[in-house]
């Protein structure tokens, strides 16, 4: 989880490129996901490029009022809920291209 305590300051930076998470996140339990944007505001230095998400317990990349992170060239397969969740909908400026999901 990348969680700042306070928004806008970028203090909570995310750059994962070409890792592979699996087995990661807590099923059924709120707010664990194996990659988590949590409450920063925006971060346009932040990114998750060119990993690997599988067979994951909750969701694969969670975004919860954080903006203009870039999550780009990913691989999600085999998880439980969303491949990738913008949390309130009020997100804006993310940019998720290049995401291959399946079964």
């Amino acid at each position: 989880m990348m969680h700042a305590p306070e928004p806008d300051m970028n203090w909570a930076v995310g750059r994962l490129s070409h890792i592979e998470v699996t087995h990661a996140g807590q099923a059924f339990r709120l707010g664990r996901y194996p990659i988590h944007f949590h409450l920063n505001g925006h971060q346009n230095s932040s990114y998750v490029r060119g990993c690997s998400v599988h067979r994951t317990f909750n969701r694969a990349i969670n975004i919860h009022n954080t903006h203009d992170v870039m999550i780009e060239h990913n691989v999600i397969y085999h998880i439980m809920g969303g491949a990738v969740f913008l949390e309130d909908s009020v997100e804006t400026g993310n940019t998720l291209q290049y995401i291959s999901p399946s079964l």
